[in-house]
């Protein structure tokens, strides 16, 4: 029986769905650009050659239908849901900002929040003049044919039943049977034959065991909404799924340390995605470029798929980010050159960049206006679902051009002197970082603020001046202990990590029974107290993990297993046994400095981490009279 949980499209309805981000259209000529591919279905000549359906409900656009078919009259209007200020692209149309911020995260978004996203938002705003031969529209049309033969049984699977796929998708997609529609068509399909004919060379198609083509997968990655649609999943002789893509590029990406891993971070998105929907991760997954007729086995090990995943988190963050301020900053590459922004971006005029297609959109066609500009007024949008502290929905706001219309008047507050203030941007706290520094409210932060209290709290009980150096000093030895207790179990040492926090657990337990050596006369006694703790740490934590992996068993039958090995433990300190319990009925109640004495109450630890000045050589005198379970005497 085949897995559930995903969203199988079969033959019966996989033709004739309107368009989505995932493929744009391909028009018999060229035709005056839409509002967005997102938004609404391409109102053209040419039938989609696609069948995943758009991911937003489709909302007409009045201002673009009154511009009708005139290509200046609808860059006039969607110039002006835009802004520069200074190098920054401003959303000053609440809609737009909308429909670009308020999506479900997918692959290509990912990609596309790691590169420019100025041109990533005016894009989504203005495809530009669509071509059916340009290299997208081609890949589609491969992918449609493919989808189409691998419904049929695997003996049908044949380069014939493919050619006779291929012309019917090109009839739907070019109809009529004049003698340049013809001619434009003929060409069409040969391009289109080219761009999946390889799939013959990479596998045999009649034998391939089809779990499913076309599937979509709409679940959460790390609590962040993701779909995606995945071209085939196949079904191996184990019983395992993997998953298959093809691309239809004319060259396998090379570099991808430097340049990164598109198609593989696509790949790894969608083992995850289907893990959350089929309870299972899928064995592996290959890219297949049909048009070159070669296969890539994609790196799925642990440590890849992770990194993926923080790169989705990041990206997911990047977008929320544009969603608040309602701005992005243009980033000049040598891509510039094929961005339809290039004649009148800043930053690419700054860089000096020229347009190398000649089909951008020429500056006089464009007038984006300029914050600051003599007279300039900007109705800014409020981000979307953001409140005040009444709850009450915030307005729009009008911005004289005094201040750009994404950043508040300056703040004429004095700081603090001598403090140093960075400008956080937060988050959710399942992201480490907002716009590439630290998130406030990520779990890192709270490890990082958790250790450096310890720190204070340590030197303040032990009567130590706090300084800087002192509290970084010692949150740092901290910190490093922690890692060390970390690191041998998960391979990592992020503070960003859920065993990070399990770690600091038990550190901040054992400083109740091995304190922190504030008064300590050699940098030795300070070695020894971090290694006794990490130590100590280790122990706990492997029993930790015995006792999940083995499970709870019943008292009755391990009580002498109990008794016996307490007893023996006993045994091994004698001296130490004595000499702590003695201390122990010796102990004098002091009360804390703000409460009244109890003469017959016992002393709880005020922290933690309580701190003493004895060496960490002696018998320890905390008191262990509570319900938690002492590690003083462990043989280490």
């Amino acid at each position: 029986m085949r897995p559930m949980g995903l969203d199988q499209k079969g033959a019966e309805n996989s033709a004739g769905m309107s368009i989505g981000a995932a493929r744009p259209t391909a028009p018999a000529t060229k035709v005056a650009p839409l509002a967005s591919a997102e938004f609404r279905p391409a109102a053209t000549g040419m039938a989609t050659v696609t069948g995943r359906p758009g991911g937003h409900d489709v909302q007409p656009d009045l201002e673009l239908d009154a511009a009708g078919d005139d290509l200046r009259a609808r860059l006039d209007v969607i110039s002006k849901r835009f802004a520069w200020d200074g190098r920054g692209l401003v959303i000053n149309h609440e809609p737009t900002l909308t429909r670009l911020t308020q999506r479900t995260m997918s692959a290509s978004t990912m990609h596309a929040m790691d590169g420019c996203t100025a041109r990533w938002a005016f894009e989504k705003v203005w495809p530009g003049e669509q071509d059916p031969f340009a290299p997208s529209v081609l890949g589609n049309g491969g992918h449609k044919v493919l989808e189409k033969l691998f419904e049929l049984p695997g003996r049908d699977r044949t380069i014939a039943a493919a050619m006779t796929i291929l012309r019917q998708v090109c009839n739907d997609a070019m109809p009529g049977d004049d003698p340049l529609t013809m001619a434009v068509r003929d060409r069409w399909m040969a391009e289109v034959y080219a761009a999946f004919k390889g799939i013959f060379d990479i596998e045999d198609t009649t034998r391939v065991d089809v779990y499913g083509r076309e599937l979509e997968v709409r679940t959460t990655i790390a609590g962040v909404p993701f779909v995606g649609f995945v071209d085939r999943v196949d079904t191996l002789p184990s019983g395992a799924l993997s998953v298959v893509d093809f691309k239809t590029a004319r060259a396998i990406p090379k570099n991808i340390k430097v340049f990164g891993d598109e198609h593989g971070d696509q790949q790894r998105l969608y083992l995850l995605a289907m893990e959350q929907q089929l309870g299972h991760r899928p064995e592996s997954a290959w890219l297949y470029y049909t048009r070159l007729g070669q296969a890539k086995k994609v790196a799925v090990a642990k440590a890849r798929v992770n990194d993926t995943r923080d790169k989705f988190l990041v990206a997911a963050e990047k977008l929320a980010l544009i969603g608040d301020t309602a701005s992005m900053t243009p980033a000049p590459t040598a891509l510039c050159g094929w961005c339809p922004l290039v004649n009148v971006c800043p930053s690419a005029k700054a860089d000096k960049k020229a347009d190398r297609t000649d089909k951008a959109v020429p500056a006089e066609w464009l007038p984006i206006p300029t914050i600051g500009a003599p007279g300039h007024e900007l109705t800014v949008p409020s981000p979307p679902e953001r409140l005040r502290n009444d709850g009450v929905e915030v307005p729009g706001q009008v911005v004289q051009s005094t201040y750009a219309a994404h950043v508040e008047a300056e703040n004429t507050n004095t700081e603090p002197q001598g403090a140093t203030v960075t400008r956080l941007k937060e988050g959710q706290p399942y992201i480490e970082l907002s716009d590439g520094d630290l998130n406030p409210n990520s779990y890192a932060s709270m490890a990082a603020t958790d250790v450096v209290e310890m720190a204070v709290y340590a030197l303040d009980k032990a009567g130590v001046p706090l300084t800087k150096a002192g509290v970084q000093s010692l949150a740092a030895m901290y910190a490093s202990v922690i890692a060390d207790v970390q690191k041998p179990v998960t391979g990592s040492a992020s503070m960003q990590d859920g065993m990070n926090s399990r770690a600091r657990f038990l550190v901040k337990r054992i400083l109740r029974t091995l304190p922190t050596p504030v008064h300590a006369a050699t940098v030795e006694e300070w070695e020894t107290w971090a290694e006794a703790v990490v130590k100590r740490a280790r122990l706990m934590w492997t029993v930790a993990y015995s006792l999940w992996s083995n499970g709870p068993d019943d008292p009755t039958k391990i009580a002498d297993e109990v008794f016996a090995a307490v007893s023996k433990a006993k045994q091994k300190q004698p001296t130490t046994m004595a000499a702590r319990a003695q201390q122990e009925s010796n102990q004098q109640v002091e009360p804390d400095s703000d409460e009244e004495p109890n003469a017959g109450a016992k002393s709880e630890p005020a922290h933690q981490n309580d701190v003493v000045a004895a060496d960490v050589s002696k018998p320890d005198t905390t008191d262990d009279s509570d319900e938690e379970v002492g590690f003083g005497d462990f043989d280490l």
